[in-house]
């Protein structure tokens, strides 16, 4: 059975630069949850990604609402490897000449295995009835492998900010060196 991992920011990672949410030609903010839903964007383009705070450019950045911020040639090989579970979304990040892209996962998997998991879920008290009986914060994260088997990067489902990767794609980015990220083993 495969091993699989949510994709973190290292902590550690704190001399990298933060990005903005994406902006189009007139400026105006592209919500970063139109690239967390898993939904392909067919909206406005080209977008401009402003730099939050100034320090080193990363390969894999995590930006607003984690929306995934990386560099082409990372892209390239992902692609190579997962198919049309991703959509490029090519991005100018504003003071580089390096090429970036909005790495847009389309796989969600219903997948969360509660009886391991640690969180909390909304609820008539939390004042968001819309929400009433969803996720609302995971401390510990695990998913049920075999539910998650015939992917190999998705977003959850019933909480879409976490994004998972199966061995496979974790080896592809140790050794194209995406830098700031860490891995979380859940299951």
């Amino acid at each position: 059975m495969s091993q699989f991992y949510r994709v973190l920011p290292d902590p550690k990672a704190n001399q990298r630069w933060y990005l903005k949410s994406p902006v189009d030609s007139n400026g105006q903010e592209v919500d970063p949850r139109s690239f967390t839903s898993c939904n392909r964007y067919e909206s406005v383009l080209p977008l401009r990604l402003p730099i939050r705070r100034d320090g080193k450019p990363v390969a894999f950045n995590f930006c607003d609402f984690d929306m995934i911020v990386t560099q082409k040639y990372l892209n390239n090989a992902l692609q190579d490897l997962v198919g049309n579970s991703i959509q490029r979304i090519p991005v100018e990040v504003d003071a580089s000449e390096e090429k970036y892209e909005i790495l847009n996962v389309l796989d969600a998997v219903e997948c969360i295995s509660e009886g391991r998991s640690e969180f909390t879920k909304w609820t008539e008290d939390s004042g968001r009835p819309d929400k009433i009986g969803q996720f609302r914060m995971i401390t510990k994260l695990f998913i049920d492998p075999e539910k998650a088997r015939a992917h190999t990067i998705f977003r959850v489902k019933e909480w879409k900010i976490a994004l998972i990767i199966d061995e496979s794609v974790k080896r592809l980015l140790e050794k194209n060196s995406a830098s700031s990220i860490i891995f979380q083993p859940v299951n």
